[in-house]
């Protein structure tokens, strides 16, 4: 039997070792109860949502559309240009439109919300640079000298007339031509097109073929010829295009882009006026038609012979839908 001072010792270095090791008394542990201890997906997924809430929504207000950036533009803290600059949107860049202003827009871009100058926001997502040449149709003074209607032809015809004239406001159709060619060269160069005029005022003498090789020279993408029509019934209204036929002589080669061209454009156009469809003219009897090169297209805006029609084309108003119809036109084209 051990002695009761190796018990002691025994016990005092039994101690010792413990207090050495590190060992306490824990004491009383509470463990929480399950559903206070979110799981790591529970708080992901929480996350998230908060982030997608706040992106698109801010100061109680949604995204009414998306628009894009027609160029290189400053988002800034408050719409005026006084207002500092938050940060510089690229061109052709997504938006998400809050509200929108004659001047200034209120826009969300990556969670943030900023102003941009409303001109520079587009319903379409501008393209690659394209060069589009606008023929302004006709000119003050016709030019009654002969020119062949096609590249080798013996067909003779005027090199340019003045064209016609409105029967209720008696505007000429050569002031309307280059009115609306003005306005749609301002729209698709916001666009992001670039953009080259035969014409930008009245006083010219350029034949059809001159016209046409205007196009040709500047290789254009297309080629599009602004005009409006006439017709001894006065009752006839309504927006065609005219393009060659798939057999022309000249430059059967880009049928198929005129056609498709002068069918988006026209479809562009209704969908903005309303205007009634006269459908796609196929004819090899136009002059700057037969000489180009390029894709091209004839635009009869409407009848300046139909009474209504013809105070209807010289409205800006109208005009405007014209314009933005074409344009989308071009849009869906080289999309």
């Amino acid at each position: 039997m051990k002695s009761f001072r190796t018990i002691i010792v025994s016990l005092t270095l039994g101690l010792f070792l413990l207090s050495a090791c590190g060992v306490r008394n824990p004491g009383p542990t509470t463990i929480p109860e399950a559903e206070t201890v979110p799981s790591p997906v529970e708080v992901e997924e929480t996350v998230v949502e908060e982030k997608e809430e706040t992106s698109i929504v801010e100061d109680k207000e949604i995204v009414i559309r998306s628009m894009f950036t027609s160029d290189d533009v400053n988002a800034r803290l408050e719409g005026s240009t006084s207002s500092d600059i938050r940060y510089v949107i690229g061109k052709a860049t997504e938006v998400g439109l809050l509200r929108q202003a004659e001047e200034w827009s209120k826009i969300v871009y990556a969670g943030e919300v900023s102003f941009v100058a409303t001109k520079y926001l587009s319903n379409h997502k501008p393209v690659a640079t394209k060069l589009i040449v606008i023929d302004a149709g006709h000119q003050s003074k016709g030019n009654s000298a002969l020119e062949p209607n096609g590249p080798g032809s013996t067909r003779m015809k005027a090199k340019v007339s003045s064209g016609t004239t409105g029967v209720t406001t008696g505007i000429r159709e050569y002031e309307l031509n280059l009115a609306v060619t003005l306005k749609l060269r301002e729209e698709l160069e916001r666009r992001g097109y670039e953009v080259m005029l035969v014409r930008d005022r009245n006083e010219v003498n350029i034949s059809n073929i001159e016209r046409a090789e205007y196009a040709n020279n500047a290789r254009a993408d297309c080629f599009i010829r602004i005009h409006a029509n006439g017709s001894e019934d006065r009752s006839i209204a309504g927006t065609m295009t005219i393009c060659q036929t798939s057999n022309n002589p000249y430059n059967t080669s880009s049928y198929e882009d005129s056609y498709r061209l002068s069918e988006e454009i026209l479809q562009g156009i209704l969908d903005k006026t309303g205007a009634k469809n006269k459908g796609i003219w196929q004819t090899d009897t136009m002059t700057g038609i037969n000489w180009s090169r390029v894709p091209s297209t004839i635009v009869e805006m409407g009848y300046m012979s139909n009474p209504k029609e013809d105070v209807l084309l010289n409205t800006e108003t109208y005009q405007d839908k014209i314009v933005e119809g074409i344009a989308n036109g071009l849009d869906d084209y080289f999309n």
